[in-house]
């Protein structure tokens, strides 16, 4: 897969130079209660390195790596986390099933944790693990993206040029920045 690709290139370089950093995602839409969200599986380790410390919605959910929290999001059968508004409006609980559909099959859920949601698109936004997405939205062994944060400098620049140079065929390396424009052009 492109992942583990990617994955030996980040592993091959030696050279003490800051590396950079992959988190792999899934993404897709379900429905709760009438309600279209987007449904992003994450690792919730790569997820924090990606961050480094600068806060997400996905590190404010996952970033707990206490024992506890790291049992509930691996052990918990169908564990999301989502808005603290949302659950509020849809009546949804702290460690209480909700149901979330896909493509007309319904999957039970239980909300392990919530998000401030004080950013856009929060609001339609519900976290799991990236093995819980993968097999609610049917993609086994297949992931939607992965994000890459690169070093600063000289580092960076050498990083992308053999990053690029070792991505697959029918892959593309996009900046953050557009992927963001296209989803608010899409919504607009």
């Amino acid at each position: 897969s492109a992942y583990e690709n990617v994955r030996l290139f980040a592993g091959s370089a030696l050279s003490g130079e800051p590396q950079p950093v992959y988190a792999p995602v899934v993404a897709g839409y379900v429905t709760v209660d009438d309600q279209v969200m987007q449904l992003v599986g994450v690792d919730p380790f790569a997820s924090a390195a990606l961050q480094g410390g600068q806060g997400s919605a996905t590190t404010a959910a996952v970033g707990d790596t206490t024992l506890t929290s790291l049992r509930r999001w691996f052990r918990e059968p169908g564990a999301v986390v989502m808005a603290a508004q949302t659950a509020r409006r849809l009546g949804a609980g702290v460690g209480r099933p909700l149901t979330v559909e896909i493509g007309g099959v319904r999957h039970v859920a239980t909300l392990i944790g919530l998000l401030g949601g004080r950013r856009p698109g929060d609001a339609a936004l519900i976290l799991t693990d990236i093995a819980q997405a993968q097999e609610w939205l049917g993609m086994a062994g297949r992931l939607t993206r992965i994000d890459v944060r690169m070093p600063r400098g000289a580092a960076g620049g050498t990083a992308l040029t053999q990053l690029r140079r070792a991505l697959p065929p029918g892959v593309r390396l996009e900046q953050a920045a557009g992927q963001v424009r296209q989803t608010l052009d899409m919504t607009s």
